[in-house]
Order: C-alpha cells, then sequence, then structure tokens
C-alpha cells in the first residue's frame, strides 16, 4: 500500500468513525428519521400519480392578487427523462405547488386524508407550503481549504 491509498484509507476510517458517533445525537437521529419519513411519503406520491390516481389541473379562473403576479413567474424546462434528476425535476413539479392555480399530489393526499398519523400530516402541510428551489454556491470557505 503506498502512502496515498494509506492517507485515502484513513480518512475513510476516521470519516466512518465520525457517522457512527454523529448518528447517536439526537437531532441526527431527529434528521434520519425526517429524511425517511421524507422518502416513504415521496415514493406513495410517485406510486399515487403512476397508479393514476391523480389528475393535475389548472384552475383558469383564478384571480391572482397583486402581490403574487409580482412574484409569478413562468418556468421554462427541458427534463431530459432518461436521467435521475430529469424524472427527479417531473416529479417535484406533480408533488409540490409550484403554482398557486395548479392541484399538487401533496395538497390530494392531505384533502382525501391519506395519512392518519399526525406527524405525517404536519409533514404534508410543510411539503405543501415549502417552495422549490435551484441555488448555485458561489463561495464556500470549505472549498478554498481543500484547494
Amino acid at each position: 500500500m503506498n502512502n496515498s491509498e494509506m492517507q485515502e484509507s484513513w480518512l475513510k476510517g476516521l470519516t466512518n468513525i465520525r457517522m457512527v458517533f454523529l448518528n447517536k445525537k439526537p437531532h441526527i437521529k431527529e434528521y434520519n428519521k425526517i429524511r425517511k419519513m421524507h422518502g416513504e411519503i415521496v415514493n406513495a406520491m410517485i406510486q399515487y400519480n403512476h397508479d393514476g390516481k391523480f389528475e393535475q389541473s389548472i384552475n383558469i379562473d383564478f384571480d391572482l392578487k397583486d402581490e403574487d403576479k409580482e412574484s409569478m413567474y413562468l418556468m421554462e424546462s427541458n427534463f431530459d427523462l432518461g436521467t435521475r434528476e430529469g424524472s427527479q425535476g417531473i416529479h417535484d413539479l406533480l408533488i409540490y405547488k409550484t403554482i398557486s392555480n395548479m392541484n399538487c399530489i401533496t395538497e390530494d393526499f392531505i384533502l382525501k386524508h391519506h395519512y392518519k398519523k399526525p406527524e405525517k400530516i404536519e409533514f404534508l402541510n410543510n411539503m405543501l407550503n415549502s417552495k422549490i428551489g435551484l441555488f448555485e454556491v458561489t463561495d464556500s470557505p470549505y472549498a478554498k481549504a481543500r484547494s
């Protein structure tokens, strides 16, 4: 084993040890629990759509308030459905409330009482009130430290 391979092996070992201790912390346990619930809910929503139980519609009679008109953007998109990112983009448009006068699966799950557990209902309401965002990291002290 050369020096570079040994350093990489040590780094992997330290990372694994760090993860073992981190995963025991209460906030990390809660984060992992929520991530798991999110995955279960999103998978159920995707299956719901694939089973033909959801029909997306736009209310053309919807009257936008003046403050909504200023913040409304039309999205130009080109999804390559052969990629994970492309299919994820399409699913996000179906799952999240992207336009105020268009329904989404999250809304459907809430209205049809798809879940009974209070934590899942709360999670659905939080999903409904969230916004999809795309961000670019333009500066990071961590990136500079690795250079």
